[in-house]
């Protein structure tokens, strides 16, 4: 998490730094990679800790096992 506000940071110091387009751009995407490092260890330290030891973690909302409509269609190797 350090790590990711670590480059978050310098991805802003360059944002405003920066001499043309494409550096900015090269910045702006770094930055993204380092602002998202925070809400993705936040949720993985909560499943962790609200998960049951043995028990698989639920899926997500985004994974196609737990669509509702995934029954209708033929099986899918990750919808398991």
């Amino acid at each position: 998490m350090i790590g990711g506000f670590l480059l978050f940071t310098v991805a802003s110091i360059g944002c405003a730094l920066a001499n043309n387009i494409e550096t900015l751009q090269l910045f702006r995407f770094l930055q993204a990679l380092g602002g998202s490092a925070g809400p993705v260890l936040g949720r993985a330290i909560i499943r962790d800790i609200y998960t049951p030891p043995g028990k698989p973690p639920k899926s997500s909302p985004c994974w196609p096992a737990s669509w509702p409509w995934h029954r209708r269609w033929p099986p899918l190797p990750w919808a398991a």
